[in-house]
C-alpha cells in the first residue's frame, strides 16, 4: 500500500538520505550484497551507460557507503573516469579497454553528426523489392550509392577514417498506419581488436548480444536506433534483457505487417561492411551443386569403360579420352508453400545406375544453410543451430514406407540410405524469409 502520511514520508527520506530538486524516480533496494560496491557501480555505469552520458542525457552520481566520497560520472569527465577505474589493477584496465575504445569513437560521431562532414553519407533508402509469396524485402548495395559517394567512402573507411551512414525506412502497423523509422551505422577500421565489434544501441539501450556477423575484428561498428518509430518497432523484437533482438519475438507481437525493417537492420552492419572491405567485389563465386553432385558420369563415344575401383598406373597414358556428360540421378524439388525441399529419383535412375553398375543401397548426405550476410561462400561456416537442426526443427520424413531410412542426423546434416528406386525424402519448416542452400551428395 502506498504510505501517504506526511511524517512517514519524512522519515523514510532522511533515513536512507534520499532528497531530489526536481521530479523523476528514486528506487530504494534493500538487501544489497557486500560484493556490489561503489567500484562495481562504477564500472557498470562506465559501460553500459557510456552513450547517454556522452549525449548529456545521463548525469550519475556514485557515493561510496564506507568513505561517503561522490563521484559524478558525465559527459565532460567520462575518459577521466575510465582512466581512474583502469588505473586500479590488470582486470579493471581489462575490463574497460573496449569500453575506451568505444568512448573515443562515439565522441567522433557526436563530431560527424554536426554538419558539413564528407564522411557523413546520410539520406539513403533500401532497395526494394517482393518474394514470390508476396513479402517485402529490402537490401542496401553500392547501387544506393553515387560513384563519387562511392569512391569518398571506400578512400575514408580504408584509411581510417570514421564513415557513417542514415536509411529512412518505410513499415506499416497492424491498424494499417504508415511510419517511417531512421536508422544510422558507423564504421571505423584501426588497429584495436575488439572482442565483440559491433554495438547495437536502440533508444540508448545497448543491446548486448547482438550478433553483427562482420569477421574484421579491427574494425569498429556502431548500429544507433534513436527515432521514436524506429525505436518503438524494434522494441517489439527484444527480449525483457535487452541483449538480442528476435524475428519470432517480433512476429508474435503482431504489432506490424511486416518485419522486412528487422531484418534489414539486423543485416546492416554485415552488409555494409562487404560493401566497404569491397568483399561483395571478390565473392562472385557461387556453389552450383546440382551439376557434379546429384548426377553419375557417363562417357560418350569410343573408348573402353573402366571399371569401378580400378585405377591406371601412373605412367600409363590415356591413348583416348572420351568426352563426358553428366547424367542426374536425382532431383530437388522445392516446396514455397511449406520452405523446405523434396530428393526425388529421376526417371530412368534404375538405367543410369546399372550403367554404371551401381546397387541399392546408396547413401545420401545432405548438408544446408542459410545465405550468409557475407554471401554465399560463407554460408556453411555462418550456420548455427538456432537457425534450425535436421531432425528437430526441420523432422525428415520418407515415403513410400521402406524407401529409404535415416543413417544419421547432425545438426545441419544428414545421411539417408535409398532402398528403393522410388523414394522422396522431404525435409519441410524452413524461414520461408531466408534463401537456402543445400549441398547433397551420393555416396558411392
Amino acid at each position: 500500500m502506498p504510505i501517504e502520511e506526511t511524517t512517514d514520508v519524512e522519515n523514510f527520506l532522511s533515513k536512507f538520505s534520499l532528497k531530489r530538486d526536481e521530479s523523476g524516480l528514486s528506487v530504494l533496494i534493500p538487501g544489497v550484497p557486500s560484493s556490489v560496491d561503489s567500484g562495481g557501480l562504477l564500472l557498470a555505469t562506465v559501460r553500459d551507460y557510456y552513450w547517454p552520458i556522452l549525449k548529456g542525457d545521463l548525469v550519475v552520481e556514485v557515493v561510496d557507503r564506507l568513505s561517503g566520497k561522490t563521484t559524478t560520472v558525465c559527459a565532460e569527465n567520462l575518459s577521466e573516469v575510465i582512466e581512474h577505474i583502469a588505473e586500479q589493477g590488470e582486470r579493471l584496465r581489462k575490463a574497460v579497454s573496449d569500453t575506451e575504445h568505444r568512448v573515443r569513437i562515439v565522441r567522433e560521431i557526436l563530431e560527424l553528426k554536426k554538419g558539413g562532414n564528407p564522411n557523413w553519407f546520410a539520406g539513403h533508402e533500401p532497395i526494394m523489392s517482393h518474394t514470390d509469396l508476396g513479402g517485402t524485402r529490402g537490401e542496401v548495395s553500392k547501387d544506393c550509392f553515387s560513384e563519387d559517394n562511392l569512391e569518398r567512402m571506400f578512400s575514408a573507411f580504408e584509411s581510417g577514417q570514421l564513415v557513417g551512414f542514415s536509411f529512412s525506412l518505410k513499415f506499416q502497423t497492424i491498424n494499417k498506419e504508415q511510419q517511417v523509422g531512421l536508422v544510422e551505422v558507423y564504421f571505423k577500421k584501426d588497429d584495436y581488436k575488439l572482442s565483440d565489434n559491433a554495438q547495437f544501441i536502440r533508444n540508448q539501450i545497448i543491446i548486448s548480444r547482438q550478433p553483427s556477423n562482420i569477421p574484421a575484428k579491427n574494425v569498429t561498428c556502431f548500429l544507433i536506433a534513436e527515432d521514436r518509430d524506429m525505436s518503438d518497432y524494434l522494441k517489439e523484437a527484444e527480449e525483457p534483457a535487452h541483449t538480442r533482438w528476435f524475428l519470432n519475438r517480433f512476429n508474435e507481437q503482431k504489432s506490424f505487417t511486416s518485419d522486412w525493417a528487422l531484418r534489414f537492420v539486423m543485416d546492416l552492419p554485415a552488409h555494409m561492411y562487404r560493401i566497404l572491405s569491397r568483399e561483395d567485389e571478390d565473392a562472385s563465386t557461387y556453389e552450383n551443386f546440382a551439376d557434379d553432385i546429384f548426377s553419375v558420369t557417363e562417357p560418350m563415344g569410343i573408348g573402353a569403360k573402366k571399371k569401378r575401383g580400378q585405377t591406371r598406373k601412373k605412367s600409363e597414358e590415356p591413348s583416348d579420352i572420351p568426352p563426358v556428360k553428366r547424367s542426374p540421378v536425382i532431383r530437388v524439388e522445392r516446396d514455397t508453400e511449406n520452405p523446405g525441399f523434396d530428393l526425388l529419383p529421376v526417371g530412368n535412375i534404375v538405367e543410369l545406375f546399372a550403367e554404371e553398375e551401381i546397387s541399392f543401397p546408396v547413401e545420401i548426405s545432405v548438408k544446408a544453410a542459410y545465405v550468409s550476410a557475407l554471401g554465399k561462400s560463407r554460408s556453411w561456416r555462418d550456420y548455427s543451430k538456432i537457425d534450425f537442426q535436421f531432425g528437430k526443427t526441420i523432422p525428415i520424413e520418407i515415403s513410400p514406407t521402406g524407401a529409404a531410412k535415416v543413417i544419421s542426423v547432425s545438426q545441419n546434416t544428414f545421411t539417408v540410405a535409398l532402398l528403393k528406386p522410388e523414394f522422396r525424402i522431404s525435409a519441410k519448416g524452413f524461414d520461408r524469409n531466408r534463401d537456402l542452400l543445400i549441398h547433397p551428395r551420393i555416396k558411392l
